[in-house]
């Protein structure tokens, strides 16, 4: 919107223009011949001057010219008489269109006018009729211009298309009978120069020869028509100036009543309202939409008077209730007797502004309360380095009251001596970026700052001082000298740590950011060359662990936890080592993950013990079984010697047979099916005794668990029917597949099965039994094995898987402490639960691998 520089403007606009149409006025008025008219009641055209009077005639020439026209006919005036006419005067006779004009009335035709209008081409054919008859010098001089030669004859000559309008006027004056016509029309001279003139002529007299001579007055009128025009252009370029500025221009009247002569189009944007509905309601006048609260100072700015009143800001209700804030520029209209009778202004929309500048306000409010509470002190000083404002948080830094550092320059805080001229804050300014500086407080202690500063300019671009922000960094100081010192201490005890630490970016490449020293003891390579060069460090990876490894930095992107792999790394020798390496996740203080740490633990001789362990427990286990074949034997014994019993029965009957001369065929191939059943049976029970007792490497096959219970079951079946005890299977209804070595899930299922069998030798219940059940639960193969003894007493459950610990007078203590170190190498586990109803339950779950 327009502020108080644009509103004068257009005040000087306004008066300028006024001016203008004054002038124009005032030359209309000068030049005006008198008021058009057709015939006796003919209309009345308005005229633009206050006084109606011939510019170039005197009064005595006008009355000559009136008194030639309007009393003598035409018929009777000479050619010395035109002469003597101080007007261009032209005789021109009518008398062929006469006869056309009489027919036309005798059809009826009454409005000449309209008839011209609708048939122009016999209006030009008509006119086409009129004789130019005679005409005196100033008629010469007006259609000529040089006053030479002679005129044609024929009107239509100094006719173009403006004029046809006019000319039908002249020719329904005839045709009506006026006795005067009187029409302003076009006429173009010889040389083709446009000219308006006023036409008038007296209307032809009664008889057939009064169309033959009739003469017209040709009074030049440009000047005032051009005066006219450029009025008009004028007015409308001030009309289009008004409509279409987006302030508001109006005119009231205030008596009798408030009433709105006039509003411009921009008041419906501003008020709402359209301008009709201004004028049509007047309960809309412009005063009455003023705010009542703000109609005193609208009355007070009326009564200052003059021809320009200052600017003054008024509020408005616009149609739809909210306010509209306006400057505004009154004219006061008075009377005669110098009453107020009205008033003519503009009206700016500044609602936008007062917005902004109660939005400036309020900012410049919340400014000050952010400066008064701000935790980071806020120092102005001016061109000579002196203080001109500090906030309290400055004040308070430096233990001083705001008003005690008002005046002072900067070097009063500064290390004493220093040079009252000296001005560190510009310095930083010029250095363009924030700088340290150490302040002195009032009791003399240090204050460590952070500054950042920005110079200050008056309207003219001059340097008039400094602003700053600053920071009190004493703590973030002492933290940073705490940190310094952990950091030493960490570094420190990085580099006495016995294992290699890291920390990697959480990049794609897992980019090395830190690797410390031991890495070179570790593999021989140096850091540097590990640190730029991820794909160096994948290449040390043995081949056969890479998968694994990338399978494991995969799970610690995608989960964020922490993970643990072991792996060979190739050393600089080309031998290989054995390395344990935990990485975890790292974040920042909004969660945000940013990288990774870790360490690489040798593991090289871990690994070769645990090998020799692993070894230990396969002889362990391999001792364990000869040991349990060895208690077993006696029942193995009788298993192996009932088909050695069969094969030599049925063996001696076919020899008695043959040796009695009886070659029964059919009877000797029965008997030798048998026995060929029968030494099957018993190969079958060696090769199991064979594979339970052999000594061999664990090997890792799929398989079904269901094939080693049966198994198992048989290895210790004769001992079951020896002990009276009777085993029941309950095994699940579909395949357990999961990956163990068969011999050593038969070890641990033959070592249940007797510990049971054992438990239950002093048993009385009747129906002694082992119930060996298996299951699926979740992601496991269940296997239990169950007896009814006794059970496990409550204060040994603890002690039951323990090495050497045995309730047994000859037993070692070593089979559950081993069965449970079995199935933990198979990822599995062992557990002991006390069965209902009284005796032992043994589970143990193996991981199940669905097929």
């Amino acid at each position: 919107m327009g502020s108080l520089s644009s509103v004068a403007d257009l005040q000087r606009a306004l008066a300028a223009a006024q001016r203008e149409v004054e002038r124009l006025q005032s030359a209309l008025a000068q030049t005006t011949f008198g008021t058009d008219r057709v015939g006796e009641t003919g209309r009345t055209l308005p005229s633009l001057a206050p006084q109606a009077g011939p510019a170039n005639l005197d009064e005595a020439s006008n009355l000559r010219a009136e008194s030639a026209l309007g009393d003598t006919p035409a018929t009777a005036l000479s050619g010395a008489t035109l002469e003597a006419i101080p007007l261009a005067m032209w005789a021109l006779s009518f008398s062929a269109v006469r006869p056309r004009i009489e027919a036309l009335r005798r059809s009826g035709i009454t409005a000449f006018v309209e008839h011209f209008q609708r048939y122009p081409d016999e209006l030009r054919a008509l006119a086409a009729r009129v004789k130019l008859l005679q005409y005196n010098r100033q008629a010469l001089h007006l259609l000529r211009g040089d006053g030479q030669g002679q005129l044609v004859r024929h009107l239509p000559a100094y006719l173009r298309d403006e004029s046809w309008s006019a000319m039908g006027k002249i020719l329904a004056g005839m045709a009506e009978g006026s006795a005067m016509v009187e029409v302003e029309l076009p006429l173009w001279t010889l040389s083709g120069q446009k000219r308006y003139v006023l036409w008038r002529q007296a209307g032809p007299c009664p008889g057939e020869r009064g169309w033959d001579r009739v003469l017209v007055g040709l009074v030049d009128i440009t000047s005032r028509k051009q005066a006219e025009l450029e009025l008009q252009q004028r007015e409308q370029r001030f009309r289009r100036l008004v409509e279409s500025a987006p302030h508001v221009t109006y005119c009231c009247t205030l008596q009798p009543e408030p009433r709105l002569e006039y509003i411009s189009p921009s008041a419906t944007g501003m008020t709402g309202y359209t301008p009709e509905e201004h004028y049509q309601n007047a309960g809309l006048a412009w005063a009455t939409l003023v705010d009542p609260e703000d109609r005193p100072t609208l009355e007070q700015a009326v009564l200052l008077g003059g021809n320009f009143c200052r600017p003054i800001e008024l509020r408005l209700t616009h149609r739809s209730g909210r306010t509209i804030w306006t400057e505004q520029v009154h004219v006061p209209v008075y009377d005669e007797s110098g009453e107020l009778i009205g008033l003519e202004g503009i009206a700016l929309d500044v609602t936008e502004r007062k917005e902004a500048e109660a939005a400036l306000r309020a900012s410049e409010q919340r400014y000050r309360s952010l400066l008064e509470t701000l935790q980071e002190g806020i120092w102005v000083v001016d061109a000579h380095a002196r203080t001109t404002f500090v906030n309290p948080r400055m004040a308070e830094m430096l233990g001083y009251r705001a008003e005690e550092m008002l005046g002072q320059p900067v070097a009063a805080f500064l290390e004493r001596g220093t040079d009252p001229g000296v001005n560190p804050l510009a310095t930083a300014q010029a250095q363009g970026h924030a700088f340290e500086l150490e302040l002195v407080r009032r009791d003399g202690g240090k204050v460590a700052t952070l500054v950042r500063s920005s110079p200050l300019y008056d309207s003219q671009g001059n340097y008039t001082g400094t602003l700053a922000g600053v920071a009190d960094i004493t703590q973030r100081k002492q933290a940073e000298e705490a940190l310094r010192h952990s950091e030493q201490r960490y570094r420190g005890l990085v580099n006495a740590l016995p294992v290699v630490v890291y920390s990697a970016l959480a990049d794609a490449a897992l980019t090395l950011r830190f690797l410390s020293p031991q890495w070179e003891e570790l593999t021989g390579f140096s850091c540097q060359q590990c640190l730029s060069d991820p794909e160096f460090r994948r290449g040390l990876i043995h081949p056969e662990d890479r998968q694994a490894v990338e399978d494991r930095v995969e799970l610690l992107r995608q989960r964020k936890i922490a993970v643990e792999v072991e792996y060979r790394l190739r050393t600089r020798e080309g031998t290989f080592k054995w390395v344990r390496d935990r990485a975890v996740p790292a974040f920042d203080p909004q969660g945000q993950l940013t990288g990774y740490d870790g360490f690489l633990e040798d593991i090289t001789q871990r690994r070769r013990q645990e090998e020799q362990l692993h070894h230990m427990q396969v002889q362990l286990a391999h001792a364990s079984r000869l040991a349990t074949l060895g208690e077993m034997v006696a029942g193995l014994a009788h298993e192996v010697s009932q088909p050695l019993f069969s094969i030599l029965n049925y063996a001696t009957a076919c020899a008695n047979l043959l040796s009695q001369g009886r070659a029964d065929t059919e009877l000797l191939g029965q008997w030798n099916r048998e026995i060929a059943g029968e030494a099957t049976r018993a190969g079958e029970i060696l090769r199991r005794l064979r594979t339970f007792a052999r000594r061999a490497e664990p090997e890792r096959s799929l398989g079904d668990v269901h094939e080693v219970v049966e198994e198992a079951i048989a290895l210790v079946a004769a001992e079951a029917r020896t002990r009276r005890i009777r085993i029941e299977k309950r095994l699940a209804g579909q395949r357990l597949q999961s990956r163990f070595d068969r011999v050593e899930i038969q070890q641990v299922l033959v070592n249940l099965l007797r510990n049971a069998f054992e438990a239950l030798e002093g048993a009385t219940a009747p129906g002694r039994r082992v119930v060996i059940e298996t299951a699926i639960q979740g992601p496991w193969a269940q296997v239990t094995v169950a007896d009814n003894g006794p059970g496990v007493p409550a204060s040994l459950v603890s002690q039951i898987f323990e090495p050497f610990f045995t309730t047994k007078p000859d037993g070692m203590g070593m089979g559950l402490a081993i069965s449970r170190t079995l199935i933990e190498a198979h990822g599995g586990t062992l557990s002991y639960s006390p069965a209902e109803g009284g005796g032992a339950k043994f589970h143990f779950c193996l991981p199940l691998v669905r097929v």
